[in-house]
């Protein structure tokens, strides 16, 4: 019984020995663990940290590329408007140029009529209705008075009035 006492003694202290090692791998495991804990917090914070710039970033670009496209489209409505504001302008100017020929061409017309029927009431003579031949010469303004009624003529000029546009923006460019 003794003998059986000393090896449950040994047995004892082994196990006492195998325990006292166990704990300590035990602790340095824990240890481990917490540094591993401690490691994996501050890696996922760091990530975190890259995440949240990184989407700052992409929003600050999304942001810039809206202002970006809002700025194209409101220059592009601004172009726009200036290019028909430039255009009608000067159609206007052509419109009151051409009006300005037919009315030179219509009162040329009358006043060679009145010249011919004065001078006929006049003298008496119908050989004053030769004049009336002279009623050739208003034609010239009167034809380039007269586009002015004509839509095809007036879309012509205001094509050749974009074209003239165009050409200037690109000598400024």
């Amino acid at each position: 019984m003794l003998l059986e006492l000393d090896l449950t003694r040994e047995q004892v202290a082994a196990l006492e020995t195998k325990k006292s090692q166990l704990d300590e791998d035990c602790k340095i495991a824990l240890d481990l663990l917490d540094e591993n804990y401690a490691q994996f917090i501050s890696e996922k914070s760091r990530l975190q940290a890259e995440a949240d710039e990184a989407q700052q970033q992409c929003d600050a670009e999304t942001t810039a590329r809206q202002q970006a496209e809002k700025e194209l489209c409101n220059t592009k409505k601004y172009s726009d408007a200036q290019e028909e504001l430039y255009i009608r302008e000067k159609l206007k100017l052509w419109e009151r140029r051409h009006r300005w020929w037919f009315r030179i061409g219509v009162i040329l017309s009358l006043a060679i009529v009145a010249l011919s029927i004065c001078l006929w009431l006049y003298f008496g003579d119908s050989g004053y209705f030769g004049l009336l031949s002279a009623l050739a010469l208003p034609i010239i303004p009167l034809t380039a008075g007269s586009k002015i009624f004509s839509s095809d003529a007036k879309s012509k000029a205001r094509q050749e009035l974009l074209e003239d546009y165009h050409e200037q923006l690109k000598k400024v460019k």
